[in-house]
């Protein structure tokens, strides 16, 4: 754990050093809201106690990651994604349940996605996933494999969904895996298809029975 003030037990239950520009994280939120409150001088959104914990968890994450983080320039671009206008430094952020994910880089376009393995990704899959993608499935009639592809699927998509950053997106439309190996890590490479062509690699880990997918590409 790097020293930068934080306690030791803090929850960070994934760290990965990508690059010397980029680096990501994910935090497994234990702490009440007064934590974050003692922790943050940022302004938190009046929403449900559960939303605010995982709104102070990714921000302070993000504080973990760069400790001069500049809250202050973040705006909200027109996709609803948070952003720094002079692009002093490029981010993503994503929760999910009890748990915060943020992916930081000094130069590349990033996205990054936590999403718990769920049924309803199965039950759903067919207005996010084509016929070709959802071919890519294991044969085998295991509706837990079957459930973990889908949540990756869905982690997968929501992730260069993220990276783009400007909305309207068609996920089967303008988002295309190409490939889904069965390993618990790795990466797969997936088609942005919507202003132009371009392909992605997008990275992921099981984290216990969280999925955790990010990706960084300049967009052009």
């Amino acid at each position: 754990m790097q020293d930068n003030g934080f306690p030791v037990a803090m929850p960070v239950v994934y760290q990965h050093t990508i690059n010397n520009q980029s680096q990501l994280a994910v935090w497994e939120i234990r702490e009440p809201l007064s934590y974050f409150l003692e922790q943050l001088e940022i302004a938190v959104p009046f929403m449900h106690p559960k939303k605010q914990l995982q709104f102070l968890a990714s921000r302070l994450l993000l504080k973990y990651l760069e400790p001069g983080f500049p809250f202050e320039k973040v705006m909200i671009g027109t996709g609803g994604k948070p952003f720094i206008p002079d692009r002093e430094v490029n981010f993503s952020i994503s929760h999910c349940g009890d748990y915060a994910a943020v992916i930081i880089s000094k130069k590349s376009d990033v996205g990054i996605d936590v999403e718990l393995i769920n049924p309803k990704a199965t039950k759903l899959n067919t207005k996010f996933l084509s016929e070709t993608e959802r071919a890519l499935f294991s044969n085998e009639p295991d509706q837990t494999r079957i459930n973990r592809q889908s949540t990756l699927c869905w982690s997968i998509k929501e992730t260069m969904f993220k990276w783009y950053g400007k909305g309207g997106v068609d996920f089967k439309k303008h988002l295309e895996i190409t490939e889904l190996p069965e390993t618990d890590s790795g990466h797969v490479k997936a088609l942005f298809k919507k202003e132009s062509l371009i392909e992605l690699n997008i990275h992921y880990v099981l984290i216990q029975d969280l999925y955790l997918t990010w990706t960084q590409h300049k967009f052009i």
